[in-house]
């Protein structure tokens, strides 16, 4: 919705995506090649970046519609120690945060698939593989999706919740381009606010 709505405001303005893993997106950014970035927070802040607070996204169970855990409210992560999890790999910041998180818990799920891309998980969901761990605002753009003819479901996860925390990254000494102060105010306004 944000880029839509910048589009809208600026449509002669081009928008690149650099939709990579954490680490690269930290050298797009130092680099110069991004001027800011959208990311999780799984660490101390480095001395040449500045962190903005946008918001904490929960995690959510995502399986099909005709899975078990399917239907209902919240699933506690003990309901998971039985269950096929699909899980993203260790590129992904969302792995170490679950990870993290439920360590500290005493809590291990049994992974049973690891993928490295959103895409390919909701593919092995689809299938009817297993359940798999995401961040909530991924799963709301992919809940009542069809490819294989059944509808995916998100239920959230209790006992603990565990959520990720987004931040926008830019260089402490850079100065944004007009556009791109433009699309960070409203990346800043429709996530934090």
């Amino acid at each position: 919705p944000v880029l839509k709505a910048f589009a809208e405001r600026h449509p002669r303005v081009g928008v690149r995506i650099l939709d990579e893993s954490e680490q690269e997106i930290v050298q797009h950014l130092r680099s110069g090649e991004a001027e800011f970035a959208v990311d999780m927070l799984t660490g101390p802040i480095e001395p040449d970046l500045t962190a903005t607070p946008l918001t904490d996204d929960p995690f959510v169970l995502a399986c099909r519609e005709d899975h078990p855990l399917a239907g209902g409210g919240p699933v506690a992560w003990a309901a998971l120690s039985d269950m096929p999890v699909i899980a993203l790999g260790s590129r992904s910041g969302t792995s170490r945060v679950v990870n993290a998180q439920l360590a500290a818990q005493g809590r291990s799920p049994a992974w049973r698939h690891e993928v490295q891309h959103l895409s390919t998980l909701v593919g092995l969901l689809e299938a009817g593989l297993g359940v798999g761990i995401v961040p909530g605002m991924a799963m709301a753009g992919l809940s009542g999706h069809r490819l294989s003819g059944h509808r995916l479901v998100a239920r959230p996860l209790t006992e603990p919740a565990v959520a990720r925390r987004l931040v926008l990254l830019e260089r402490r000494a850079a100065t944004l381009s007009p556009a791109a102060a433009a699309l960070r105010s409203m990346v800043v306004e429709a996530l934090a606010g």
